[in-house]
């Protein structure tokens, strides 16, 4: 196995791996091309960030969402310590854009991390043919807090 079968999975096909390359390159090129049109005055740092996490973001969902992640990240072997170490890992995502994006706010960082967290052990913590329903449903609650704080963010002014 080479290196990207061990990253998305062995036995990827090819229309899988364009949906997980195609659409990964439009976003880094589209997310960084919004922000400019922001009245924000971005540093460089700020762009090329933009820039990665909209390639790692997209390309972190749609490579999970396919046969091969799912049958690569789920094969005998990887268990509850696999899974949140995982997630773990992608903790420095949000240490990244509390710092970078949101003047260092710890509490952004602690409390979205704490979902996070959460969010990972009930969805593991559940039987294997809820764990896609418990997991959208729990991206929808996420949904719904950021719209929430963006508003409260609007309407008052960042706490």
């Amino acid at each position: 196995m080479g290196g990207l079968d061990r990253f998305i999975g062995p036995g990827a096909t090819s229309a899988e791996i364009a949906l997980q390359l195609v659409p990964s390159v439009l976003a880094a090129i589209a997310a960084p091309t919004y922000a400019l049109t922001l009245p924000i005055a971005w540093r460089a740092c700020q762009l090329g960030l933009i820039t990665l996490f909209g390639f790692d973001i997209s390309g972190g969902v749609l490579t999970n969402a396919t046969s091969a992640a799912k049958r690569w990240y789920h094969r005998p072997g990887q268990g509850w310590q696999q899974h949140l170490s995982f997630v773990v890992i992608h903790l420095f995502h949000i240490g990244v854009v509390a710092l970078f994006f949101c003047g260092g706010d710890w509490f952004f960082f602690g409390s979205v991390s704490a979902y996070l967290l959460i969010a990972a052990s009930l969805i593991l913590s559940v039987p294997l043919y809820l764990q896609r329903p418990v997991s959208l449903g729990l991206y929808g609650v996420s949904l719904i807090i950021a719209v929430a704080a963006a508003q409260k963010d609007r309407l008052y002014g960042p706490a």
